[in-house]
């Protein structure tokens, strides 16, 4: 299998990252490469307000009003902040960033509109087959993005723990058990996935007018 289509924490730092990499931006003869993280650049994306402003102005009035030289914070969660204090969200196109390869497969599974259950969320699992049921996970965005970065732990399928996961939730039910996140329950097992091309995908949100 090449480098491509598997990614491992330990081989790529920390999973498929980073998850969207933004267009760089000339201010005043300075070149600037926004770096949000992973879990600011969702927040960021899915921010919808009346007020929107591109990201070249959002992004340089941020600059200019000296977000850049915070060291309290992130550059993620000080830019964040500044679209809170303005109440503004950013008007995307196109060109304003690039999603990672890992996740720009034609074959990679996509949420269905329609879908109430995958309203918000970013990440779709393809679905897994588990007593004769075809079986369609649902993961919030911080938990993908926990996953992602787990630094330890017996390495195992993604897909492979989806089905173990699934299984477990048909017992538990059945007792009237509480379940665990999937998170959780991978944590408390010892164990990291290892994600494959096609098995995880991502939906550019709403706001981009596609799926």
């Amino acid at each position: 299998m090449s480098n491509k289509s598997q990614v491992r924490p330990d081989l790529y730092g920390m999973g498929p990252m980073p998850l969207l990499t933004f267009k760089k931006i000339k201010i005043l003869g300075k070149t600037y490469s926004p770096n949000f993280g992973d879990r600011h650049s969702l927040l960021i994306l899915k921010r919808v307000m009346s007020k929107k402003v591109s990201f070249m102005r959002a992004y340089t009035g941020w600059v200019h009003s000296g977000g850049m030289s915070s060291e309290e914070m992130s550059e993620g969660r000080s830019f964040f902040r500044w679209l809170q204090k303005y109440s503004l969200s950013v008007e995307w196109s196109e060109e304003d960033f690039s999603l990672n390869h890992f996740f720009s497969s034609p074959r990679s599974p996509k949420h269905d509109p329609q879908d109430e259950m995958a309203k918000n969320l970013s990440f779709a699992i393809r679905p897994v087959r588990v007593q004769e049921r075809n079986i369609k996970l649902y993961i919030e965005d911080q938990d993908i993005l926990s996953l992602f970065n787990l630094s330890y732990g017996n390495d195992e399928d993604f897909l492979a723990l989806v089905s173990e996961y699934v299984a477990s939730r048909f017992q538990w039910a059945k007792w009237n058990a509480p379940s665990p996140s999937f998170l959780d329950w991978v944590k408390a097992r010892g164990l990291r996935p290892v994600f494959q091309e096609t098995q995880i995908g991502f939906s550019l949100p709403i706001i981009m007018g596609r799926r």
